[in-house]
Order: C-alpha cells, then structure tokens, then sequence
C-alpha cells in the first residue's frame, strides 16, 4: 500500500472542482468557523479512503455522503429572530 505526504494530485483536483459547492452546502447548516471545518474534515477523511471513493461506482456521491455526515455531525447553528 502506498504511503503519501500529501493527497494525490487527483484528490487536489477534485477538491478544486468541488469544494465551493460543498462550502455553500455547508453554510446552509452551520456558522463560518464550522462550516470551513466541516469542509476540511471532509476532504481529509476523503484522502484517508481515497481509493475507496474511487472505487466507488459513483465517486461525487460518495465523496458528498462523506459531506454530509461530516456537517450532519456537527450542532446546527441556532438563529435567533424576532418573535
């Protein structure tokens, strides 16, 4: 098995490609300091199974299941409004 120091280039690609989307998805649930957490986790526990997610029939729906449970893990962020 293959030891890396970095995420393989095509990690690094793939997180370019869609890390914007996630950090809008992210947003919806949680405040700035959570969400830019959950997107980080997120692209680490990716390059911890990368070549699970490519294996994957179908990588960008594994890769955002891995999204989801990593913000779904986290307390939603509480808004407060008038009554």
């Amino acid at each position: 098995m293959p030891t890396y120091t970095a995420p393989p280039l095509e990690h690094g690609a793939f997180r370019e490609l869609v890390e914007s989307d996630y950090t809008l998805y992210a947003q919806d649930f949680l405040d700035d300091d959570q969400r830019d957490s959950a997107v980080d986790d997120t692209f680490n526990r990716l390059w911890l199974s990368w070549n699970e997610a490519l294996a994957d029939h179908d990588t960008r729906r594994h890769a955002w299941n891995v999204l989801r449970e990593t913000v779904m893990a986290r307390p939603p962020t509480t808004t407060v409004g008038p009554n």
